[in-house]
């Protein structure tokens, strides 16, 4: 009986009556069981409906998925039950976007929220792990924090804008502007974003300058917007003329303001690069190292890995200096070679985006070898490093960190 009780999903009362059903005493021991009656258990366990053991009984309902009363035992269980977690977790998450489709459809509708909505929504967003996100957003936009419906109706407004419905957007701010259920300022900048996103940077400036007709002041989140217009739409240098107007009249830019300055830049730099290769001009190994470096502060690592493989196949490889020798694919140097050269001195940049680069190539290395299963360590684009070639790169971490 103690054996049987130990099994995963089977309690007391169900092993007492499986035995009965079995025809096995419940004093015996385990190794006293003969294998008829091991057998029969297990028939019971398997099929309890056949036994007439009633449905409530068991320590499963229906199933959702076959529509069978069973009694699962063992990993079988903890299968199902994760499965009924990931489920609940699933019709939870659905039942929040209901949610926001209701709140959303009573402003359609001309039904305004009342302190008992605004309630139940922030609910939902507490649910959701929204709710910091949108304070943060509010926080860059006005500097203070707001009453609980201000957030909940920017939480709607936001939303349809990142569900590319931008112009439904504009219309409900708008609605609510008429209705004082929103701030100019919150409203004026979410209307940017959303011709931002409508790619209407006429209308933008516009609904930037009518911020400021208002006697609503400029804040960090319309700049970001517009930076990221520009870095889209590849106009670098306007973008970088409205990070320095941010600057100048007192803003702090903040992580997704200098996120699109980097990625515009690196891809103006890429277009670069293809249009000397165009023109039939050699270039060298420090501007592929400048982009590899300014793709691995974007976390590109498809672009990365392009661009090294580039390097190689047109003989072009790092030596410890830096430099660029063009060299018979066979003799080329490589990278692990020169970090297990710990005679020579390596300048500090060079060092710096070398090992950047070497971490990056690492990662990528393995993970295209998990991917395609075809790493082997004679590979020579996939190196692997030995304990030796770690402490070397430690070191030379240690170095360019001290100079």
């Amino acid at each position: 009986m103690f054996a049987f009780t130990s099994i995963k999903g089977i309690g007391r009362c169900f092993a007492n009556i499986v035995c009965k059903k079995a025809d096995v005493d419940i004093n015996k021991r385990t190794d006293e069981l003969s294998a008829v009656g091991l057998q029969n258990m297990m028939t019971v366990v398997a099929s309890p409906c056949q036994f007439k053991i009633p449905d409530w009984f068991l320590n499963r309902k229906k199933d959702y998925k076959d529509y069978r009363y069973s009694q699962v035992v063992s990993n079988a269980l903890d299968m199902k039950l994760r499965d009924n977690r990931e489920r609940l977790k699933k019709r939870g998450s659905d039942q929040n976007n209901l949610a926001w489709k209701i709140f959303e459809y009573m402003f359609v509708r001309r039904i305004y929220p009342n302190q008992t909505t605004t309630e139940v929504m922030i609910d939902v967003m507490l649910k959701e792990g929204v709710l910091p996100k949108l304070v943060s957003v509010l926080d860059r936009i006005r500097g203070s924090r707001c009453a609980p419906g201000i957030i909940v109706n920017t939480t709607l407004a936001f939303s349809i804008i990142e569900e590319d419905r931008a112009e439904e957007a504009i219309t409900l701010l708008k609605r609510m502007l008429q209705r004082n259920m929103m701030f100019d300022d919150i409203a004026y900048s979410l209307i940017v974003a959303s011709y931002c996103k409508l790619c209407k940077l006429n209308s933008a400036l516009q609904s930037k300058d009518e911020l400021i007709n208002r006697g609503c002041s400029l804040n960090s989140y319309v700049y970001t917007c517009l930076i990221g217009f520009y870095s889209e739409t590849e106009r670098i240098e306007e973008a970088v003329q409205m990070m320095e107007e941010m600057v100048l009249i007192g803003l702090k830019p903040y992580d997704e303001t200098y996120n699109h300055l980097i990625v515009g830049n690196i891809e103006e730099g890429n277009r670069t690069l293809t249009s000397l290769l165009n023109m039939g001009l050699v270039l060298d190994q420090e501007i592929y190292l400048i982009l590899i470096d300014g793709y691995g502060t974007t976390g590109d690592s498809q672009k990365i890995i392009t661009l090294y493989y580039e390097m190689v196949h047109m003989g072009l490889e790092l030596t410890d200096h830096g430099h660029v020798e063009n060299q018979e694919p066979a003799s080329v140097t490589t990278i692990e070679e020169i970090l297990q050269d710990e005679h020579d001195p390596v300048e500090k940049q060079s060092v710096s985006v070398l090992v950047r680069m070497e971490n990056n190539l690492y990662k990528i290395s393995l993970n295209m070898a998990a991917q395609h299963h075809s790493y082997s360590p004679d590979c020579s684009s996939c190196h692997k490093f030995t304990s030796t070639q770690r402490t070397s790169l430690a070191r030379k971490q240690s170095l360019a960190a001290v100079q």
